[in-house]
């Protein structure tokens, strides 16, 4: 179980992102959470960066691309190729689904609904097997 990890999730809401910076301080989770609000400032971070995040959170639904794009882009990118990766979206439709899964996503998931379902994702997060 590794609590030190580094999560990086891109989503354009403002308000979601605070919503789960404030669950990730509630639940007193230790690994780094890095946020994005669009796939300019995501894409710049890994080209510059020598320590890549252990998994890539990406919201579906984004202005000025969509969340699979970003996914492939990663995929292609020499190194961010063995990045785990989560999709989600508030609606999260068949064909999303199933090009998704056609990307071998790691995880695709609707978004939590009450603060409580954020604290409880931010929790599995940084808990669960993503890090294996």
């Amino acid at each position: 179980m590794q609590r030190n990890a580094s999560i990086w999730l891109i989503d354009d809401d403002t308000q979601l992102i605070e919503i789960i910076t404030r669950a990730f301080r509630l639940e007193r989770l230790t690994c780094q959470l890095v946020s994005f609000t669009n796939d300019a400032d995501l894409r710049a971070a890994i080209d510059q960066s020598d320590l890549l995040p252990n998994l890539v959170v990406v919201d579906y639904y984004l202005p000025d691309t969509d969340g699979l794009q970003i996914i492939q882009w990663l995929q292609k990118h020499p190194s961010a190729q063995a990045l785990k990766m989560i999709l989600f979206s508030q609606d999260l439709r068949a064909d999303i689904v199933a090009k998704a899964q056609e990307l071998n996503v790691y995880q695709v998931t609707t978004k939590p609904k009450s603060f409580q379902d954020w604290r409880n994702f931010a929790d599995e997060l940084c808990l669960a097997g993503y890090f294996s």
